[in-house]
């Protein structure tokens, strides 16, 4: 869900920034008009950060790394 409407917020002409935990889907982000980061730190500059996260475990993951997989978290600058 976080993919698509990140897609959205990009092919409506607005810079998006997508956090992933899963470096193998930069590709997928990028062909989608959106730059992905495997960095969480690119997004301290933001000035609106959206997060699309399943679960507590992969808030607490982004916010503390406990190095759990899957989720994700978007924003836009």
């Amino acid at each position: 869900m976080g993919s698509a409407m990140a897609a959205n917020l990009a092919s409506g002409g607005l810079a998006v920034l997508g956090y992933i935990r899963k470096p193998q889907r930069n590709a997928e982000l990028a062909a989608l008009g959106i730059q992905p980061t495997n960095d969480v730190a690119d997004l301290f500059g933001c000035d609106i950060v959206i997060s699309m996260l399943p679960d507590d475990a992969a808030a607490h993951e982004i916010v503390f790394g406990d190095g759990s997989s899957g989720g994700r978290g978007w924003q836009r600058c």
